[in-house]
């Protein structure tokens, strides 16, 4: 049995079905799944890492696959939205948008004892109905892990500090907080969380419903899952509040050069009519 490193030393036997399940995930045909598969299967040997694993991968993408190639490894396109958390929020109510939801990143908002700032708030209207969310937003790089049960105590005593203050006329009323993470939960976490009702998300939770799948779902894809990009003009995008691919096909820079532009397009095209 071959075994594979994953990252911090864990150990676990290799399952082709994962790669299988990546890459129909980010968009790829059955037949091209299989076909690297195969292909990943012939060339992992016992104690390879899941780092190896995903170089080889995106190097077999990289050749024929462009869009694909970008959309691949999108945990790493979510890394590279820190450190200050700040873009996260903003990609992540871009997210919540796309649900059909109206957001706005970073309120002030009086609880009954304190006031918050609040990441993000949602206002989703159906017919005469209006739901109202709070979202608090934690972002984590590879050295810091999973959102904890601390995480998970902490947003729900702000909710049931605005709850109150709405009791007391200090704010308007909200339905709903939410905890979202670009890594995983811990169990305590995902526990308490359901127990008391608080919506989390997270990388891969809940279950088909992950971060991951919303992405892929919505074709909301960070402009940093791009390979063409310079990191100056990925920070520069950022900086403008260019969060989406889909927003970059209708921005003029001058970093856009014409030696570059046409290439630069022609992976958005791929990203996102893959």
């Amino acid at each position: 049995m071959i075994r594979v490193v994953k990252k911090y030393g864990r150990i676990e036997d290799f399952n082709p079905q994962k790669v299988y399940n990546t890459i129909i995930r980010a968009g790829g045909s059955v037949e091209l799944a299989q076909k690297i598969t195969m292909d990943v299967s012939r060339r992992v040997y016992d104690g390879i890492s899941t780092v190896e694993i995903l170089r080889i991968i995106k190097s077999m993408l990289r050749k024929t696959h462009a869009g694909l190639h970008a959309k691949y490894d999108l945990k790493n396109a979510l890394l590279k939205l820190g450190p200050t958390g700040f873009p996260f929020e903003d990609f992540i109510s871009a997210v919540i948008n796309f649900q059909g939801y109206t957001s706005k990143v970073r309120q002030l908002i009086n609880g009954r004892c304190a006031v918050h700032e609040i990441d993000i708030t949602g206002e989703l209207k159906t017919g005469a109905n209006v739901k109202r969310i709070i979202v608090e937003c934690k972002f984590r790089n590879e050295s810091e892990g999973y959102v904890g049960l601390k995480e998970a105590m902490y947003t729900y005593a702000r909710f049931l500090d605005i709850s109150e203050g709405n009791l007391n006329g200090l704010c308007e009323r909200f339905d709903e907080v939410w905890l979202v993470c670009n890594s995983k939960a811990s169990d305590d976490a995902v526990q308490y969380s359901n127990c008391r009702g608080v919506k989390l998300l997270t990388w891969n939770y809940p279950a088909n419903e992950g971060l991951r799948d919303l992405i892929h779902r919505f074709n909301a894809y960070p402009v940093t899952v791009l390979t063409t990009l310079s990191k100056d003009l990925l920070t520069k995008l950022v900086a403008n509040n260019i969060i989406l691919v889909k927003d970059l096909k209708q921005f003029n820079v001058e970093e856009f050069s014409r030696r570059f532009k046409a290439k630069i397009l022609s992976e958005v095209e791929a990203t996102l009519f893959l």
